[in-house]
């Protein structure tokens, strides 16, 4: 049971994300993705600085970003917490829903870092719930960031199966296979060319 309160609240910051808390769709990636592009105008009115400012790629206030960018992380260390201590539960007899947890969470680790790198470039690389000195320093998206994005997603598609995932908002093996190619593609069109 404890181990699906963490799978959920490691999901739970896609409901933030979303718009569902504090901030709104303004901490959505793909409201910021869309409101920088040349798909659209971006403002709602005179009075819309925030959502203007995104537009113009400039910033309106010092803590503009820092929401995204904390409930990013927050995701990250709920995923890293249930890899470090899945196996505390005895999972006999039920490793297939035990290799679907752990999927999920490397899937989402790689999936949060995945936007943590395209919303804010070169930052630091969690990959524990434990922090020391090295970790807190930022590093090469390019060079070792996305390989472990990589490597979350393929741990989790070889992890996860192709039931769950169907409607019920979890990811599954496919998901992850798709966010593969997406991170490698981003890494090696942005990064490469």
């Amino acid at each position: 049971a404890d181990v699906e309160v963490l799978n959920a609240a490691t999901y739970n910051v896609l409901n933030a994300l979303g718009g569902g808390e504090s901030g709104g769709i303004l901490n959505n990636p793909y409201y910021w993705w869309e409101i920088m592009s040349d798909n659209c105008y971006g403002s709602g009115g005179l009075q819309d600085n925030k959502v203007k400012s995104m537009h113009y790629l400039v910033q309106m206030s010092t803590d503009q970003y820092e929401s995204p960018y904390s409930l990013l992380y927050g995701g990250i260390q709920h995923a890293n917490n249930m890899i470090e201590t899945i196996d505390n539960v005895d999972w006999t007899d039920k490793t297939d829903t035990r290799n679907q947890l752990l999927g999920e969470a490397y899937f989402m680790r790689g999936l949060y870092t995945l936007w943590l790198t395209q919303l804010y470039g070169d930052v630091i690389l969690m990959t524990s719930t434990k922090t020391t000195p090295d970790q807190e320093v930022q590093v090469s998206a390019e060079d070792v960031i996305y390989p472990q994005i990589l490597s979350d997603f393929v741990s989790g598609k070889n992890l996860m199966g192709t039931v769950k995932g169907r409607g019920d908002g979890h990811a599954n093996k496919f998901a992850a296979e798709a966010f593969a190619a997406r991170a490698y593609m981003f890494w090696a069109g942005f990064y490469k060319h």
